[in-house]
C-alpha cells in the first residue's frame, strides 16, 4: 500500500459504521462494538481515521486518562 495522499480528520459515527463489520471479523474480544461505540461518544477519547480515497485504511485512539 502506498502511503501517500492520506488525509486525516477526526472519527465521526459514519466512519464508525463503515469500519464495524471489519471490528466484527478482524479483532478480538478486547474491544466490543458497545464499549468501542461508548468510547467514540466519549469526552475524554479521541479517534483519528486515515482515509485514502475515501476510503478508510487506519484509525488510532487517544485518551485522556488523568485530568
Amino acid at each position: 500500500m502506498s502511503y501517500t495522499n492520506l488525509e486525516f480528520s477526526q472519527m465521526t459515527i459514519s466512519d464508525f459504521d463503515e469500519i464495524k463489520p471489519n471490528l466484527l471479523n478482524d479483532f478480538d474480544d478486547f474491544w466490543n462494538i458497545n464499549t468501542f461505540e461508548s468510547e467514540l461518544l466519549s469526552s475524554n477519547s479521541y479517534y483519528i481515521v486515515a482515509k485514502q480515497n475515501n476510503e478508510i485504511v487506519g484509525f488510532v485512539r487517544n485518551k485522556i486518562c488523568f485530568k
